[in-house]
Formats: structure tokens, sequence, C-alpha cells
């Protein structure tokens, strides 16, 4: 294959922020009552907020609107990816390594375009992008189906067969699979991450984009 599009999860993939998600997981559960449970915070990541807030008011018949839900995870977000969420070690060097040797690069990602774009800005990498974009905006579904990876490509010019998605966790992955895609997993050190089950899944698994740095593209898979 030919790489000329490389597609990147942000959360947990480009930045050290799983942990704003697990924050405000934790803080549903207890907020509404819910017994806390291993892997929420991975499932709210894969739907998103959209997806995830009209999920869980039906699944536990919540008094709250999913509109309303979205408005308190997007406040608690908000402050945390403006200033708080920072790219993994590398991660520009890299980017700016994929730019510089013509390979197109985008971000699909279950979050709020809002905190998306915040995050990108403070790490002042908002115009390497040829394309960002989330789930909201062309999947009802969020990552629980290869749509957003699918419309990432279109929007890039590119056929699937000459892009490789990043991703950290594992049902994401699968769906990147499902869509015909090669995929690279990227190691982060959040609970929600299944470690094995998604370097067993994966084309290549790597622990760091210091892996990466310096490398041919064309030879990443």
């Amino acid at each position: 294959m030919t790489v000329k599009a490389c597609i990147f999860d942000f959360d947990g993939t480009l930045a050290d922020s799983m942990w704003v998600w697990t924050a405000i997981g934790n803080n549903f559960l207890e907020k509404y009552g819910i017994a806390h449970y291993d892997g929420f915070s991975e499932e709210l990541a894969l739907l998103g907020f959209e997806a995830g807030s009209k999920t869980f008011v039906e699944r536990w018949d919540l008094d709250v609107t999913p509109a309303q839900l979205v408005e308190e995870w997007q406040a608690q977000a908000k402050e945390s990816y403006a200033t708080n969420v920072w790219l993994k070690p590398h991660a520009e060097e890299y980017l700016r390594e994929l730019k510089a040797q013509g390979v197109k690069i985008a971000v699909a990602t279950a979050q709020q375009r809002l905190t998306l774009d915040l995050a990108l800005k403070n790490e002042g990498v908002y115009d390497l992008f040829d394309v960002t974009l989330v789930c909201d905006e062309c999947t009802t579904t969020g990552k629980a189906t290869p749509a957003v990876y699918l419309t990432a490509a279109k929007m890039l010019g590119e056929s699937v067969d000459d892009c490789v998605v990043f991703e950290d966790v594992l049902g994401p992955a699968k769906q990147a699979h499902a869509g015909g895609f090669r995929v690279v997993g990227v190691f982060d050190d959040s609970p929600a991450q299944d470690h094995a089950a998604l370097e067993a899944e994966v084309d290549r698994f790597i622990n760091g984009y210091d892996e990466l740095v310096g490398t041919d593209p064309q030879q990443l898979l």
C-alpha cells in the first residue's frame, strides 16, 4: 500500500487526555447515582457526547435531557481542553514530518468541535491538519461504526487503501478495520486501554511517537 494520509484519533492517541473523559464519566455516574463500573469511560469515548447522552438517558431512564447532559459535559471539558491537554511526546514532531513528506493528516474524534479546536489551538497545531472531523458532524453513533474514518478519507480525497488510522482504544480500532483501513495502535496508560487486545487487533503497535520520528511513512506498515 501507499500511505497518502494518516487519520488520527485525538484523545489518548495524539494527546494525553483520556483523564478528561474518565473524570467526566466518574462525575456523571456519581451525580446520577449509578454504580461505577470498569469500561464506562471507554464507552463514553467510543460514543462521544451526543450519542452517549442519548444512550445513557435511555438506559437509565434519567430525569434529564440528552441536550442537558451534553451541556454539562461540555462545561466540564472546556477548560481542560483549552489549558491542560497536551500532545504526547514527539507527536507534533511526527505530524510535521508527515506534512513535510507530503502525507495528508486528519483528526477524527468522538469529542466535541469546540473542545477539539480549543486543544489544537492551545498546542499551536490547529493549522497543521488538512481535515479535522468530529463524529457528531457525520454520524449519530460515535465510533461504533467506521463512518467518521470513511468521511475523513473522503474529505482528504484519498482512498481507504491509502489511509492509515491511528487509535488507542480497541473498539474504534476494530471499526477502522471494519471500514477497510490499516490501523496503528498507540499506547496510552489510561485504564480504558486494553493493551494486549489492542496490540493483537492492529497492524502495528507503537509505545510512543519516538518510534516513528525520522522514519519513512511508506514503511509505516
